[in-house]
């Protein structure tokens, strides 16, 4: 049986009328989507298959049209039950062929293509949130291998412990990984955790929190132990606790002044993690924000952002201030998003407005480049599923503002904190898509490693190991179920 994108893109080629179920997929899926414009364009005159050889397209076109038109290619299918008749599929298939043929022998790289599943939206009381990134060392000093990565092999893992998504996973100095919370199939909180071990390449069992947790924060402190702070379990939690790797346990780090879910937590240059935002009690949405002392092992206010979100980014810069970007306040059809940024300045202890994203989003993700810049990719609108982003953009700090980048080959969203500088310093993107994503380095354009493909994930984790390679662990695909899965990526 023809699974629905064969169904829908054949009635496409068919120029017929597509039933309710039918418009629904197409406009959740972003590859029939793109076949449906192709399809489009080429009967309005737009495009022609034959300028496609004539007038070269761009990386980003090269890209859609690939995507688009490669199932149909596989299958010499194109034009065959269209109405421009044989002839046109003849010819559609020579342009074609050439055409593959040019990019084939340039520089653009396919990768592999695995086909989008669909998916379902969670729906709960606190939005979902995980993966913190944190590395041993600093992952924006000078890096001395600057020659950029065309093959990624997958390694598959022993499956973790347990059932995981909107976890952390934080990276110790001794280059094991520490998972904590999340939920499991049942969407139960979660207070088991667990330790990686990259060179035995297995899982073991680590002492449990003190209260289950999912949608909370796990920041490395300088000294090697990790905060674990909020979270969610049927109540916003304000409570915090500090794994020691020396002793291996966990002790209370005393207490937030506000209960929060779904917040965003930075180490600051000083030593101390600044947590922002969130959902609170009530389901409302905060626009407070606090400071971690690990000194004093206490929480305290800070200044308030200029306004509630949730779903939104937080990134350490070179200077020392952190940026805020995007995220929502609300729910279906009261949501509000946001296309605002704002800084937070640690020595005076608040948050100024900076200058505004192209789109507003959320349940995006970003990450600081080797530059300094910052990196904004993916996201959605306030559709959600129906309408994940493509779209880019650098933040400069220098500048205050944001300026457009070159679209993704895949539209993500829904994850946070598995954006990474690789040990080469190019930017790769792990989650909320079915494929690696790797921005050029002397270049703003992405492109997709030759090697195996992943499963699309949702909420997992990714973290950079000491020797480069990247640990991708748990979250959830099309069946909205978290899972025991684990990878670890090496690039060459």
């Amino acid at each position: 049986m023809k699974s629905i994108h064969q169904q829908l893109r054949d009635l496409l080629t068919q120029d017929e009328r597509l039933n309710a179920e039918q418009q629904a997929h197409l406009a959740t899926c972003d590859d029939c989507a793109r076949y449906a414009r192709l399809l489009a364009d080429l009967r309005e005159g737009t495009w022609d298959v034959g300028a496609i050889i004539v007038d070269p397209l761009t990386p980003s076109e090269q890209r859609a049209v690939v995507r688009a038109i490669r199932p149909h290619v596989r299958e010499n299918m194109l034009f065959r039950r269209s109405k421009y008749g044989r002839l046109a599929g003849i010819a559609g298939a020579v342009a074609l062929g050439l055409f593959m043929m040019t990019l084939y022998f340039s520089t653009f790289d396919f990768g592999s293509f695995v086909g989008r599943e669909g998916e379902e939206n969670v729906t709960q009381q606190s939005e979902l949130r995980g993966a913190t990134r944190n590395v041993t060392t600093d992952p924006f000093a000078v890096l001395q291998d600057t020659t950029a990565f065309t093959q990624v092999t997958l390694i598959e893992q022993p499956k973790m412990l347990h059932e995981r998504a909107a976890h952390t996973a934080t990276l110790l100095p001794d280059g094991r990984v520490l998972l904590t919370g999340g939920f499991a199939g049942n969407e139960q909180a979660l207070n088991s955790t667990e330790l990686f071990d990259p060179v035995a390449q297995t899982f073991s069992p680590a002492p449990t929190l003190a209260v289950g947790r999912m949608s909370h924060s796990a920041t490395l402190l300088p000294d090697g132990r990790v905060l674990i702070a909020g979270g969610f379990n049927g109540d916003y939690l304000a409570s915090a606790e500090i794994y020691d790797p020396q002793t291996n346990s966990f002790t209370s780090a005393g207490s937030m002044l506000t209960g929060r879910s779904g917040h965003v937590a930075v180490l600051l240059n000083d030593g101390k993690v600044l947590v922002a935002g969130g959902t609170g009690e009530g389901w409302s949405f905060l626009q407070s924000a606090e400071i971690y002392d690990p000194q004093t092992n206490t929480f305290s206010a800070t200044g308030a952002m200029s306004v509630p979100r949730e779903s939104h980014t937080a990134t350490l810069l070179t200077d020392g201030s952190v940026l805020i970007t995007g995220g929502h306040q609300g729910r279906r059809s009261a949501i509000e998003l946001y296309a605002s940024a704002e800084l937070y300045e640690p020595a005076s202890g608040t948050f100024t407005l900076t200058g505004s994203m192209s789109v507003k989003r959320h349940k995006h993700d970003a990450v600081r480049l080797a530059d300094g810049r910052v990196l904004i990719t993916g996201g959605a609108d306030e559709r959600d599923a129906g309408g994940v982003y493509d779209s880019t953009e650098i933040f400069d700090p220098s500048t205050g503002e944001f300026s457009d980048s070159d679209t993704l080959n895949s539209s993500r969203y829904k994850h946070y904190g598995t954006s990474l500088l690789l040990s080469n310093g190019q930017a790769a993107l792990f989650g909320g898509a079915n494929r690696v994503e790797l921005r050029n380095l002397n270049e703003a354009t992405f492109y997709t490693p030759s090697g195996d493909g992943i499963a699309t994930r949702f909420f997992a984790t990714a973290t950079r190991l000491n020797n480069g390679d990247v640990l991708i662990a748990g979250g959830y695909g099309a069946s909205v179920s978290a899972d025991k899965q684990a990878w670890v990526l090496r690039f060459e």
